[in-house]
């Protein structure tokens, strides 16, 4: 029940000033500051609106989505420096390592010499099941099977353990990405509503183009 403002600090500062000169901080004197502005000025200040809660909703999850979006980035630039090291030619299917069709396939065959067993059978299923056509499955297995260069056997092995440990931490951000994007897509859906004719309750103003921006 409380009506709530904003105080800018440099505009605090301003009004400090009007009682007293000395720069020293005085907790005290700042309440008093400020309690007395909002009584003779409070135009210059602006009130905080708690906001619509289906737009409050959308902000945390799209904040929410930001942050699983940079662990995954993090994850797969973790996992392309890993292959760098010793499957290039891995990465020049994918330079980012970051396409889900990718980490099913890397998963299949983790060094250059499981790709030896790896055939188009098994690639093309993958690309079916997440409706991949840009990509085609001999042209994977056939760079997969380039010469690689040499590395120490224990370093491959090494890495090909990381990577795969990688894109096992990849897999459960993955699912919370699309669980969040889901229920983004609810909420939109939900405010759309809002918005059309048939609906009995009326939007409040705003919600609609806070909703287009976030």
């Amino acid at each position: 029940g409380f009506r709530v403002f904003h105080a800018n600090p440099k505009k605090i500062d301003r009004f400090r000033e009007r009682e007293s000169a000395a720069g020293a901080k005085d907790d005290r004197r700042d309440a008093r500051v400020i309690a007395r502005a909002l009584q003779t000025d409070l135009h210059c200040f602006q009130q905080v609106d708690a906001g619509d809660p289906l737009i409050a909703s959308l902000r945390e999850l799209i904040r929410e989505r930001t942050t699983l979006l940079e662990q995954r980035g993090a994850l797969a630039n973790r996992l392309r420096d890993q292959l760098q090291r010793y499957y290039p030619a891995a990465l020049e299917l994918c330079g980012a390592a970051n396409e889900r069709w990718f980490w099913r396939v890397i998963a299949l065959a983790p060094t250059p010499n499981d790709a030896k067993d790896l055939g188009p059978g098994s690639v093309s299923e993958i690309l079916k099941e997440l409706r991949v056509r840009k990509v085609k499955p001999n042209g994977v297995v056939q760079k997969l099977r380039e010469r690689a260069p040499w590395v120490r056997h224990s370093i491959v092995t090494a890495c090909s353990s990381r990577v795969q440990r990688l894109i096992r931490q990849i897999k459960p951000v993955n699912v919370m990405i699309s669980e969040v994007e889901g229920e983004i897509q609810t909420l939109l859906r939900e405010l759309a509503g809002c918005q059309s004719e048939e609906s009995e309750k009326p939007c409040p103003e705003g919600r609609h183009r806070d909703a287009e921006i976030l």
